[in-house]
């Protein structure tokens, strides 16, 4: 199991996600997805497991990378 309880940070194009784990009385993984270089929030999603949440993140890039490609 490839359980990061540091995260992780993931790059696609103009794109990025943090992968973090949240604290609190049950544990939980998300992501935020963001435009490099930008403070704004495109996408934040929680999951139960740091895979989950690592895919998750990973399919978000991908859409995201192919309409900013479409564009």
């Amino acid at each position: 199991m490839a359980d990061d309880s540091h995260g992780s940070r993931i790059e696609q194009g103009d794109y990025m996600a943090e992968v973090l784990q949240g604290n609190g009385p049950d544990p939980f993984w998300y992501y935020i997805l963001q435009r490099k270089d930008s403070s704004e929030i495109l996408d934040l999603m929680k999951f139960e497991k740091y895979e989950d949440a690592s895919e998750g993140a990973r399919r978000a890039l991908v859409r995201l990378h192919r309409a900013a490609a479409a564009d």
